[in-house]
This record gives structure tokens, C-alpha cells and sequence, in this order.
């Protein structure tokens, strides 16, 4: 009996699980259709991811700048077709057309680019056709101003002597169309103007001054650069003068003796430096003073034992102040090697003398000099000839002189 009631109730749950399935099946179909009804299939969407305030009012020099110009472009169905347009108060400019998409891009197309910004460009416009023929369009708008003409130039210093390359935008000259250069106001006559128009060279002439680059084409107005060009100190760079010979005060009054002489190595006589055009240039006088054959190297508005032994009645018209440092630890070696830059970087300092005594001649000595008109220099004593058949104080000192120019 107990088997009997088992088996009738295994029985009826095969029934039972059939007449389930039956009722769920078509269930599940309807969702089935359903969820493949719910698919999307939107009309192509254009997204722009630059905002709009970013494209007004974009400042360019010769067309480029403003921002690139980036979206997206998304289709359910797929790409066919995509068109990006530039809009222009003079007429409307296809700069793209796409007609083909692989499998990568026939849904979502990125684009990137940047157009020609000028004035007459007002927007952009991306139109969009899907596989279903279904289109959309979506325009932003741009704003150029414009084009405010600049004048630039490299490099930006330079000292007198330097190349100067000027460029110029907007304005495109042919020869004769330049009004006037000026650096400051200093007038660039000597200048090359390139075959593109657009490019002019000069060289910083002798006396310019830092200042402004300034560009007048004919009929326009002027074209001023923003920043000025630096003038600079031209580098120095030592000149040597060898065996400046020249005479103790004992023979001062000798026609034809020197016994005076320049930071330039030129000697002179007593009598020629009572003309005035000349005083100015002697920076140095010799002496012999203690007739003990050491070297007396004087300024020659340095001391008043010369108005009472040297100049007297011939005393002249100009005293050039120079000021003088003996460099007790340098020698002919130091003399021969220094450079200009170590040269420069020297100072006579407060310690300063108007009169150097050297003894025995002062042959290897080297003498720092920093003369009235700002010259700088050193002079070595290179020889010595006591010229004691002359009598005493009628010494013979040969120099070498290097001095910045």
C-alpha cells in the first residue's frame, strides 16, 4: 500500500513540473522580445568638449593660435557620413568629409583638430549621417579678432656691431614700402629686407642706444615692438703695445726726447704736451728722481714734484689723473697670460698710488693702471738702461703695455 501511494506521488510532480514549464515558456519568450525591443537606436549624437566662451575672441598671429577644437561623434546604427564644415562671412568651407568607418569607429568618432583661425571665421559646423540615413547637425560659434600687426626680433641684446633679424605679421613689403627702422631714436638706414617681406636685417650702428624697435610701412601706421632692444657693453678685449722706449726727466728738456707716454703706447716730449689736444692723451711720465736708477712712474696730475721739477714753465694745459697699483706677487709670466676677463674683473681699489718708486729699474715689475678716460691696463717694466754716460736721471725704461679696449 505504501509503495503504491509513493509512486502516485512521484506521478503527479512529473505532471506537476510539465504543466510549469508549459506555463513559463511563453513568458519568457515575451521577455526575450521584449529586452530585444529595448535596444537603442538614437539618431547620431555630436557632443563638443571645448567650451564655447573658449572660442570667442581668440587673438592669432598670422592665422595660428586658438584652442583645438575636440568632440565626439556617437551612432547606434553606425556611421555613414560625417562632415565638418567651417563657417565664414565670406562663404562656408568643407575642411572634412569622412564616408568610410571601420569597425572601431563606425559608432564613436573622436575628432581633434585646429582650423585656421582669421576674422572671418564664425563657427564650425559637424553634420552627421548614420547607416539609416538619419541625419543631425550641431554648429558652435567662433569669434576672431582681428589681427593687431607685431614686430619682433633675436637676439634680444647685443652690444654695437650685432645682427639684429626683425620679423613683422600681417604687413607682407616689397622694397620701397618701408617708411623708416628706427632703434629708439636712432634712424636704421643700412638694413636687407628678405624676399618673403617679412624679414629685415640690420647691424647695430655706433652710437645706438638701448630703445624700441620701430617699423613704419608707407601709408601705415607704425609697427612697435613690445619689448626694447638692450644695448650692451661691447666685450673687451686686450690690446698689446710693445717696447715703448722712454726717457728719465734728465733729459726732459732734450729736442726730441721722450720722456712721457699713453696708455696706447704713443710717447711724448715735454714741449708737445704744452698743446692741449695733446696733454689729454699722455697718461704717464718717467723720472729717475732720486738719480738712484730705480723707476719713478708718475700720473701726470699726480704730484707736486713735478710742477717744481718736471713741468716748471712748461706746465700743461690737461693733467690726466692716473691711478696705479704695483702687483708685488705678479711677473713676466702673469703679464704675458692674462686674459681679458681677469683683466676686467682687476681693480685699483682705495690703495691707489699717483707715483710708483720701483728700485734697481724696476725691470719684471707689473704695474695696474686705470687711466683718466676709464681705460684699464697693466704695464710691465721690460728693461732698463741706467745710460750712465748721459749723466745721472738719464735712464732708458723700455715698457710693454696691454690695456682693455
Amino acid at each position: 500500500m505504501l509503495v503504491k501511494i509513493f509512486h502516485n506521488q512521484t506521478t503527479m510532480k512529473k505532471i506537476y513540473t510539465k504543466l510549469l514549464l508549459l506555463l513559463i515558456t511563453p513568458f519568457l519568450v515575451l521577455t526575450a522580445c521584449e529586452e530585444e525591443e529595448t535596444v537603442p537606436n538614437d539618431v547620431p549624437r555630436i557632443a563638443f568638449s571645448v567650451a564655447e566662451a573658449d572660442l570667442q575672441g581668440i587673438e592669432t598671429v598670422d592665422g595660428v593660435g586658438g584652442p583645438a577644437i575636440k568632440g565626439t561623434v556617437q551612432s547606434d546604427a553606425g556611421l555613414k557620413e560625417i562632415t565638418m564644415e567651417l563657417l565664414k562671412s565670406s562663404g562656408n568651407e568643407v575642411i572634412q568629409q569622412i564616408t568610410s568607418f571601420n569597425n572601431v569607429d563606425s559608432k564613436l568618432y573622436i575628432f581633434n583638430f585646429v582650423p585656421a583661425y582669421t576674422p572671418e571665421v564664425t563657427g564650425l559646423r559637424i553634420m552627421a549621417v548614420d547607416s539609416q540615413n538619419r541625419s543631425v547637425e550641431k554648429t558652435i560659434s567662433i569669434s576672431v579678432n582681428e589681427e593687431v600687426p607685431l614686430l619682433t626680433f633675436t637676439p634680444a641684446d647685443g652690444p654695437v656691431g650685432t645682427q639684429v633679424t626683425a620679423n613683422f605679421t600681417v604687413h607682407t613689403l616689397a622694397e620701397g614700402e618701408v617708411a623708416s627702422l628706427m632703434l629708439g631714436d636712432m634712424e636704421i638706414t643700412d638694413y636687407s629686407l628678405a624676399a618673403n617681406g617679412r624679414t629685415i636685417t640690420f647691424t647695430v650702428p655706433e652710437g645706438a642706444v638701448t630703445g624700441a624697435l620701430t617699423l613704419t610701412p608707407v601709408n601705415e601706421e607704425p609697427v612697435v615692438s613690445a619689448t626694447p632692444f638692450t644695448v650692451t657693453e661691447k666685450p673687451k678685449e686686450i690690446v698689446a703695445h710693445t717696447n715703448v722706449v722712454v726717457n728719465a726727466q734728465g733729459n726732459r728738456n732734450d729736442e726730441g726726447v721722450v720722456t712721457a707716454f699713453s696708455a696706447e703706447g704713443e710717447t711724448f716730449t715735454l714741449a708737445q704736451g704744452m698743446d692741449e689736444g695733446v696733454s689729454e692723451n699722455i697718461d704717464f711720465i718717467a723720472a729717475d728722481s732720486g738719480g738712484d736708477n730705480g723707476l719713478d712712474l708718475f700720473s701726470p696730475g699726480g704730484n707736486s714734484w713735478l710742477d717744481n721739477n718736471y713741468y716748471k714753465d712748461l706746465s700743461w694745459p690737461v693733467k690726466n689723473e692716473t691711478k696705479m697699483l704695483l702687483l708685488a706677487d705678479k711677473d713676466a709670466a702673469y703679464f704675458e697670460s692674462v686674459t681679458a676677463e681677469e683683466l676686467n674683473a682687476m681693480s685699483v681699489g682705495t690703495d691707489f698710488k699717483k707715483r710708483i718708486e720701483v728700485a734697481d729699474g724696476g725691470v719684471g715689475s707689473v704695474i695696474l693702471f686705470e687711466t683718466a678716460d676709464g681705460k684699464k691696463g697693466l704695464v710691465y717694466v721690460k728693461a732698463h738702461d741706467p745710460n750712465t754716460a748721459a749723466g745721472s736721471k738719464a735712464d732708458i725704461f723700455t715698457f710693454d703695455i696691454k690695456v682693455l679696449e
